[in-house]
């Protein structure tokens, strides 16, 4: 019984282990927002980030202005991996 215990608790971990991570990262979002945000504006405009703009719309991401991106829209919806599947 404890070796059956113990090798369902090793398969457990090594299931665990090799999952795939999708969920993006606060680090990996902030180095994708310094990218965009070359100019250290706080935000973006759509024409500049039209791609990532039409992402956060399909997906139902509300944007404050109708012409740009901020900084707090981005990670929220970076976060929310609305951007995983885009081609960059």
């Amino acid at each position: 019984m404890k070796k059956f215990i113990s090798l369902a608790a090793l398969a457990a971990v090594l299931n665990f282990a090799n999952a795939p991570v999708t969920a993006a990262d606060t680090t990996t979002c902030q180095a994708s927002w310094t990218k965009m945000d070359a100019k250290k504006q706080g935000y973006v405009m759509n024409a500049d980030a039209a791609a990532e703009t039409a992402a956060m719309t399909k997906a139902g991401h509300k944007m404050a202005a109708a012409d740009r991106v901020s900084e707090k829209e981005y990670m929220a919806a970076c976060l929310a991996d609305v951007f995983k599947n885009m081609q960059r």
